[in-house]
């Protein structure tokens, strides 16, 4: 984000996810500046369309986990 009370939000969660060793997952995550800026707050874990768009269960299953 370029909104430096959002970015200072997200960095401050970041900071405790990781002294607590909790992971954190960014959601909604639809472009490369997005995950860009995400990444250097420290998050590791991402979701959303920039990765894939939402797809079934049996979907995932099948490509993912090798489930017929």
């Amino acid at each position: 984000t370029t909104n430096p009370r959002n970015r200072a939000i997200v960095e401050s969660i970041s900071e405790v996810c990781l002294k607590l060793g909790i992971r954190m997952v960014a959601e909604g995550i639809e472009n490369e500046e997005q995950y860009a800026v995400l990444r250097a707050c420290g998050i590791d874990l991402f979701q959303g369309y920039l990765f894939s768009r939402p797809i079934p269960v049996e979907e995932f299953e099948r490509d993912y986990l090798g489930k017929p």
